[in-house]
């Protein structure tokens, strides 16, 4: 590109859109710090990356002359303000550390998200946006107070001499979430491929053997899961449940937090209101996982249907169904309590079951060294390369520039773009 080419395509102040996008992307590969590579004058000179760039992210001349002013001044300072001004024009979602990439995102929940740490552990936070507007500050605030209610119930569940291998074992608790074990899959994700990943009926009996001992665990402990469902059975590489998720689970005789249709009744069909915690709430949620299990489907596939026959106690036939006659004891809540239900399921098994193995000490001093390491890194970038990492991951995520990688040298807070 020429010299007049070049300070056409900085002018921040051109009167088209395009040449304004153009200052606007060479800004920050100057920012990023490797105006010296080829790539990137080729890519400021592609006048169709440019109109693609508009189209996708409409910026205005105001915003994209803002945005070059911003960003054009050579002070490391001033990148806290140029990142504000780009995330000032649409919510983004706000990652707890800066280390944490788009690629890492796992899942997502009504009030958190988890992000893959490594190939054993994940990391459960709070829902955060960028800009957010009012209903995202109060999921915001309701997803802290929901994440420090799980905390307080892993923290019994830890001080515990005994560990319950089908419950999922917090590793560390942090201000900002939740460490906890990284498991393979969902019941309810491997539901969806029960066609080509059929379930035997030795597996589907293991299973529900798993699912009730660890709630007849909890119940000795004086605690409801409050939110028993597919979504939060968790199943290892080796095809052993795991139940996680204990943002919802309350006491006996407190009123449940939510009321997932087909897995539990509501008080009422006006208010629609959950109703209280007990072992009769509790079992009518194991009746229907274990239809789940046993029939890779939920009890009744609409929600309106689920609501109001559950709420009328008009159950579907388990006929041919699995542990079908226990399926409609548990929803009719003929047992006394969730052990009483543990022994209907253990009863009729002909041999007992193997169950995954606990989580041993060393192992889990091995985690949480992880777990130290990645907080020390995160510790130890500066309040600039903080910044950094977080704007260019901004932009890469928009597809304004491609991270490349090691480049000839050490890569310096992702200052290396193709």
């Amino acid at each position: 590109m020429s010299d007049k080419q070049l300070q056409a395509a900085s002018n921040p102040y051109a009167g088209e859109i395009i040449p304004s996008v153009s200052s606007f992307t060479y800004s920050i590969y100057k920012l990023a710090g490797s105006p010296k590579s080829p790539n990137l004058i080729r890519k400021l000179a592609d006048q169709k990356n440019y109109i693609a760039a508009v189209r996708k992210e409409n910026i205005s001349d105001g915003d994209s002359r803002c945005l070059t002013e911003a960003l054009g001044n050579p002070r490391r300072r001033q990148l806290a303000t140029a990142m504000r001004l780009y995330q000032n024009r649409k919510r983004t979602i706000r990652t707890p550390f800066a280390s944490l990439k788009p690629y890492d995102f796992l899942a997502s929940g009504g009030a958190a998200h988890v992000y893959i740490i490594n190939s054993a552990v994940i990391l459960k936070v709070p829902i955060r946006y960028n800009n957010p507007n009012t209903t995202n500050i109060a999921d915001y605030t309701k997803g802290v107070k929901s994440l420090d209610h799980e905390k307080a119930i892993y923290e019994v569940l830890n001080k515990r001499k005994f560990k319950h291998p089908n419950l999922l074992r917090c590793i560390l608790a942090i201000p900002e979430g939740i460490f906890l074990e990284q498991l393979a899959t969902t019941l309810e994700f491997r539901n969806r491929n029960r066609k080509s990943e059929p379930v035997s009926e030795s597996t589907a009996i293991r299973w529900t053997a798993q699912l009730v001992s660890a709630e007849a665990y909890l119940e000795e402990l004086g605690y409801n899961h409050g939110d028993l469902r597919p979504a939060n059975i968790l199943l290892t590489r080796e095809d052993h449940v795991k139940l996680c998720d204990f943002d919802a689970t309350v006491r006996p005789g407190e009123r449940l937090r939510t009321a997932t249709p087909g897995f539990s009744q509501v008080s009422d069909l006006k208010t629609f209101q959950p109703c209280m915690a007990s072992c009769s709430s509790e079992q009518l949620a194991i009746g229907s996982c274990i239809f789940a299990i046993g029939t890779g489907t939920e009890p009744l596939q609409d929600a309106v249907d689920q609501v109001q026959r559950f709420f009328r106690n008009d159950f579907p036939s388990t006929h041919g169904v699995i542990f079908g006659e226990i399926i409609q004891n548990c929803w009719r809540k003929r047992y006394s309590s969730i052990v009483e239900v543990k022994h209907a399921i253990t009863a009729g098994l002909s041999a007992a079951y193997k169950n995954v193995p606990v989580m041993d000490n060393h192992e889990l001093e091995l985690r949480i060294k992880e777990c130290q390491e990645f907080l020390q890194k995160n510790a130890d970038m500066d309040s600039d390369s903080i910044c950094m990492a977080a704007f260019c991951d901004e932009i890469e995520g928009e597809g304004l520039v491609k991270r490349k990688g090691n480049v000839g040298g050490e890569e310096k807070n992702g200052a290396w773009w193709s």
